[in-house]
């Protein structure tokens, strides 16, 4: 969503200036911000101008002494209501060139994020723009939108209504976008990726350097989440996923396999010995995995192993540390210790018992065609986990 920055900008000038030292702003500052908003409603149309003159009147009215005439400085005891002024002030010109369609997606983002503070931290603008925006489309409408209050902001009867359309059409817009893009040779544009908390660092990361350098129009934005994120309301590209099978409703392509092994250091194993069987698990010091429905049961060579953890993670990295430390036994994913295991930092055990497996995925919405970068980028992820020695 293109905006305009610089009156926001300015806006959160005078409001710093109106706060510091004496605690008092010069009319000057004001007339200089009266001059930008003038600047970016140059070539708009008549009705907005007489808008954000109509704006601007209640500003520079709130200046004024009680005879009318204005004071050379602005008392700090008005300093709320003309940050609020100011706000409507910028947030004019800030959105007039906005058009419908950005306060459509501006209402949607709000729905979505059920506040008008989140939903501008997801569009990247000012709260004062987001608002303003939402505003003008309540007003062209004829109808509200939302209920507003201190704590949640919710859709109307009305406002449930439209923003179902609303959301079907920015959907169409992506897709129509992205089908645009697809018709570029080069990969170009940012990429939002999300993958699971540990799998970056240890598989995504490393690559980048070498991918971004072959393609140096993209810029990519990586989260990491211990669980699912939500691909399309928080506008993520492609997420890579390690299940037994993906959500339905998603375009998925496999990239490797993961499995699960049992590893421990070999200076633990050297002490206490060296399982033969599954049910010899039983007898050594175990590191559980919390998430897992098997914490506490082993699924090994077709049995379940019973076993009384010493330590309880919920968190990969830690219970990679808590195998390389020489706690004891632990069963994690192949991916987190595939080069710990090559080094012979650990060493697996149990290697002929049969443990779960699930896919390492690449999954994007079913309403988005297969973008250039997202394309490279999945390419580039299989090519570098075959790499590392993990299998499809």
């Amino acid at each position: 969503m293109a905006v305009q920055r610089h009156e926001v900008a300015w806006r959160h000038h005078v409001v710093r200036q109106e706060e510091a030292g004496p605690r008092r702003v010069r009319l000057h500052h004001h007339a200089g911000a009266e001059h930008v908003q003038h600047l970016a409603l140059a070539g708009r149309e008549c009705r907005d101008r007489l808008a954000l003159h109509r704006v601007q009147h209640l500003f520079l009215a709130s200046c004024q002494g009680g005879d009318g005439t204005a004071p050379e400085l602005l008392p700090q005891r008005r300093a709320k209501r003309q940050t609020l002024l100011l706000d409507s002030a910028f947030a004019a010109p800030n959105n007039a060139g906005m058009g419908a369609f950005a306060g459509i997606e501006a209402f949607v983002r709000v729905v979505e994020a059920g506040s008008f503070t989140a939903a501008a931290e997801r569009l990247q603008t000012a709260k004062s723009s987001v608002s303003e925006a939402v505003r003008a489309l309540e007003e062209r409408l004829g109808a509200r939108l939302l209920d507003r209050s201190t704590r949640k902001v919710q859709p109307t009867e009305v406002g449930q209504v439209f923003y179902a359309r609303c959301r079907r059409l920015l959907e169409d817009e992506a897709a129509a976008r992205l089908e645009a893009q697809a018709l570029q040779e080069a990969p170009a544009g940012r990429l939002r990726v999300a993958a699971p908390e540990g799998f970056a660092a240890r598989h995504l990361v490393p690559g980048l350097a070498g991918f971004l350098s072959a393609h140096p129009a993209i810029e990519i934005e990586l989260a990491e989440a211990a669980g699912p994120v939500r691909l399309v309301e928080d506008g993520f590209d492609l997420a890579i996923r390690v299940a037994e099978a993906p959500a339905a409703g998603l375009i998925v392509r496999r990239l490797a396999t993961s499995r699960v092994v049992v590893v421990a250091t070999p200076g633990y194993l050297a002490q206490h010995g060296i399982p033969a069987v599954p049910a010899d698990v039983a007898r050594h010091r175990c590191i559980g995995f919390a998430p897992l429905a098997w914490r506490d049961c082993w699924r090994l060579g077709g049995e379940m192993v019973a076993i009384r953890p010493v330590l309880l993670t919920d968190n990969t990295e830690s219970l990679r540390a808590a195998a390389l430390a020489g706690i004891g036994l632990a069963a994690l994913p192949d991916w987190a210790v595939v080069d710990a295991l090559a080094a012979g930092t650990l060493q697996r055990v149990l290697a002929d018992a049969a443990s779960p497996e699930s896919g390492i995925f690449a999954v994007y919405p079913t309403n988005r065609l297969m973008a250039p970068k997202v394309r490279a980028f999945v390419d580039h992820v299989a090519a570098g986990l075959r790499a590392r020695g993990l299998s499809h």
